[in-house]
C-alpha cells in the first residue's frame, strides 16, 4: 500500500461578495466589521533599485484569509534578513482583505436550538474575520531582489507555499 496524500483544502470563491462596507453607513450590509489583521503590505527596502521581481502567481481563484497573510509576511521577512540583508530586498503584497466573512453558528445538540437558535430567521451571520479575493493569475507576494539573490527568494518561497490556501506557481521577471 501506498502513502495517500489528503488532498488540500481551500475556500472556492462564489460569483459575487455580499458583504459591504460602503462610505455612507447606511449603505452598509455588514453594520460592525472586524479589523484588518495584517497592517503591513510593503516591506524591506522601499527605496532600493532593483533588476529582479520574483512573484507567487495563483493558479486558481480562492479567498485567503488576512491572517494567513500576516503569517507569509513575517515568515518571508525573517527568513529574507536573514539571507539578504533588510537593505537587499523589497517585498510586496498585493491583495487587500476587504471582504467580511460571516458565520451563523448553530449548535449541534438538539436541546438547546430551541434556546439559542430560530433556525434560518436571522441568517445573515456574525463577522468572524476578513479575507482577500485572489482570482487566477493575480500576483500575492513579489520580491524585488537583484539576480544574485533568485534562489535564495525561490526556496523562501516554496516554504511560503504550504500556508496558503490554493495552488500557486513562482514567476521571475526582469526588470532592466
Amino acid at each position: 500500500m501506498g502513502i495517500h496524500k489528503r488532498p488540500r483544502v481551500f475556500t472556492r470563491l462564489k460569483k459575487k461578495p455580499w458583504c459591504r462596507i460602503a462610505k455612507r453607513p447606511e449603505h452598509n450590509y455588514v453594520r460592525a466589521a472586524p479589523p484588518v489583521y495584517t497592517r503591513q503590505f510593503v516591506d524591506g527596502n522601499t527605496k532600493g533599485d532593483f533588476d529582479t521581481e520574483i512573484s507567487l502567481i495563483s493558479k486558481q481563484d480562492c479567498q485567503i484569509r488576512d491572517r494567513c497573510l500576516e503569517s507569509i509576511r513575517i515568515l518571508a521577512k525573517q527568513r529574507l534578513e536573514k539571507a539578504v540583508s533588510r537593505s537587499g530586498y523589497k517585498m510586496v503584497i498585493w491583495p487587500y482583505p476587504h471582504h467580511v466573512l460571516r458565520e451563523h453558528k448553530t449548535p449541534g445538540v438538539a436541546s438547546k436550538a430551541e434556546r439559542l437558535s430560530k433556525g434560518m430567521r436571522h441568517a445573515f451571520g456574525r463577522p468572524i474575520g476578513r479575507a482577500a479575493r485572489v482570482h487566477k493569475g493575480d500576483k500575492v507576494v513579489s520580491v524585488f531582489t537583484s539576480e544574485k539573490n533568485i534562489e535564495t527568494v525561490k526556496t523562501i518561497f516554496k516554504s511560503v507555499i504550504p500556508r496558503l490556501p490554493g495552488n500557486y506557481h513562482i514567476e521571475i521577471t526582469k526588470i532592466k
